[in-house]
């Protein structure tokens, strides 16, 4: 309270009089500084070239325990040792005080020493008792008895116990760096636990969700989620496990074959179902309708047994047109075929004439006698047999 009564009066003054108030600090301290007895001020105050420089408090206090700690270890004197220590207690209780329990503003005051004075009163209420006895954790014997320069050495218990300014700082960093990983460490490790064992509870229930299933719409539900999960785990084998499932706990891999068991096979690939060839379509017309008897001119009235056939073909476009002649055994074979053949070319003639079918799409064959449809040997078979049949040959899709 006086300390942040004090720095609002100074910045209150500096405010109002439009000037900075220099500051000077002396710190009454219980003991002795260098082995005397007699009482010595010590003064730690920037000053160059005749001029008083404005301290940073921070920095100072930081420096200053660096330099004692060094200079504590190069000397290692029983006898200053303690002075030491104390030395550097006495700052950290100021800084504390000045720092740490105060307003926001010291770099508004211009503090131009700072002085350690070695007859300050060392009564079991005091700030500097307060705060040995916190730190200390009640090492220190009661100091009812202390006034003054009196207070000369430490107790040897706590003496034993100080050993952090025997400490290297580069290691106490270093633990405390390690200490923070590994305590980052852990935390990540708990986590990871905690999320591989949510996976595996789930893929588990999965499992058992398909297994005791009957119903086969609600086992088949539970199979898609059961994919789902194979296909999660079978990405982090592929791809890399997440950071939240890592830190080698991971474990989930070793359910990949469990749950492709689980899968319904696929069914063996059927064979390519072959398509039934199509048929051709076969057009017979009587040659008595056609022509008179041993010839190959088309009669006058032909068309009307011919208009039949071409509505047939114009219905079928993608197909192959051949017409074959044939006649019965009567006569002689090579004329037979002769005339068979004539008789074929006059229908495709006049169906090529009649329609707009090109005459690329026909093929004309003359057979004779060589494959009847009737017995030879009857005058109705031999009628039968005289004959023009237009085939309608589908086209062979590749």
């Amino acid at each position: 309270m006086i300390m942040r009564g004090w720095l609002r009066n100074i910045l209150f003054l500096q405010k109002k009089m439009g000037i900075s108030i220099p500051v000077s600090f002396v710190i009454r301290a219980p003991f002795l500084f260098k082995e005397s007895s007699d009482k010595r001020e010590l003064f730690f105050a920037l000053k160059t070239q005749g001029r008083w420089n404005v301290l940073n408090i921070n920095q100072f206090f930081t420096d200053f325990k660096e330099s004692l700690s060094i200079e504590f270890l190069q000397q290692n004197k029983q006898s200053n040792g303690c002075q030491y220590i104390w030395l550097i207690e006495a700052l950290n209780c100021v800084e504390e005080q000045l720092l740490n329990r105060t307003d926001g503003g010291w770099e508004y005051v211009d503090v131009r020493s700072l002085s350690v004075v070695d007859d300050g009163d060392c009564q079991a209420k005091s700030v500097w008792a307060t705060y040995i006895s916190k730190n200390t954790q009640g090492l220190i014997h009661s100091f009812n008895n202390y006034q003054g320069n009196q207070f000369q050495y430490i107790h040897t218990e706590l003496s034993d116990k100080y050993t952090v300014y025997h400490k290297n700082h580069a290691i106490d960093i270093l633990f405390k760096v390690l200490s923070v990983c590994a305590l980052g460490f852990l935390s990540a490790s708990f986590f990871s636990m905690k999320n591989n064992s949510r996976l595996i509870e789930q893929i588990s229930r999965h499992i058992e969700n398909v297994r005791s299933e009957a119903n086969s719409n609600e086992r088949q539900q539970h199979l898609v989620l059961l994919k789902q999960d194979l296909q999660l785990l079978e990405k982090y084998r592929d791809e890399g496990v997440p950071a939240h499932l890592g830190l080698g706990l991971y474990r989930a891999d070793l359910y990949i074959p469990k749950l492709k068991a689980l899968m319904p096979k696929d069914p063996p690939p059927s064979k390519p179902i072959k398509p039934e060839p199509v048929k051709p379509v076969v057009i017979t017309l009587d040659s008595l309708a056609l022509f008179e008897t041993g010839q190959f001119e088309l009669k006058n009235n032909a068309n009307k047994a011919l208009i039949g056939a071409l509505k047939a073909i114009e219905s079928h476009p993608d197909t192959r047109i051949l017409v074959e002649g044939h006649t019965d055994n009567v006569g002689n074979p090579v004329s037979n075929q002769q005339l068979s053949e004539k008789r074929a070319q006059s229908v495709k003639d006049w169906l090529v004439i009649s329609s707009n079918v090109p005459e690329s799409r026909f093929e004309v064959k003359g057979l004779g006698d060589t494959k009847p449809i009737a017995d030879n040997q009857t005058e109705e078979g031999k009628a039968k047999n005289r004959r023009v049949e237009i085939i309608l040959i589908p086209a062979v899709k590749q």
